[in-house]
């Protein structure tokens, strides 16, 4: 069954099954923090059975739950900078990496949340650009533009380090 059809069904446990290990690990990469990742898992999960009767389709369910869990961290407040190695980097020494870590988490930690998120949504959660952009509040076209721009400086950042 597509995740629709059971959100209409009301088959909260089974898309709770389906979709933890994505919402957890995009928490935990927002916040760089377990213990925060846990208590936004919590919120989030919390606020979607809530809605689930709410939930009318008019996005995916994929794109309604990490509206929430985006949503929860930005109503945090205080989530830190997330970093997840970029896998077409090439694995630099051990000191080079420890510095290329360091400016990528400043890069991010200078973005607005709605980049950080789109940046990770894409990135890591395998969301195409326009379901990311849904979830941050920006056009299909916008979030191409951004995602771009973000792509693009967090690769002058590591050419400077590299450098």
């Amino acid at each position: 069954m597509t995740d629709e059809q059971l959100a209409a069904r009301g088959a909260f446990n089974d898309l709770y099954l389906r979709w933890r290990a994505p919402v957890y690990q995009f928490l935990r990469r927002r916040t760089d923090d377990a213990s925060l990742a846990d208590d936004l898992f919590q919120a989030t999960w919390l606020k979607a059975f809530r809605g689930l009767e709410a939930f009318r389709g008019e996005s995916s369910f994929k794109t309604w739950l990490f509206t929430i869990a985006h949503r929860c961290v930005v109503d945090q407040g205080r989530a830190k900078a997330p970093f997840e190695p970029l896998p077409d980097v090439p694995a630099p020494a051990a000191e080079d990496r420890t510095e290329q870590v360091e400016a990528v988490k400043r890069a991010l930690a200078g973005m607005s949340e709605a980049h950080r998120s789109l940046f990770l949504l894409v990135r890591f959660s395998g969301m195409r650009i326009a379901e990311a952009g849904a979830v941050v509040g920006l056009t299909a076209g916008s979030a191409k533009v951004t995602l771009l721009r973000v792509q693009r400086r967090l690769g002058e950042i590591l050419g400077r380090v590299n450098a």
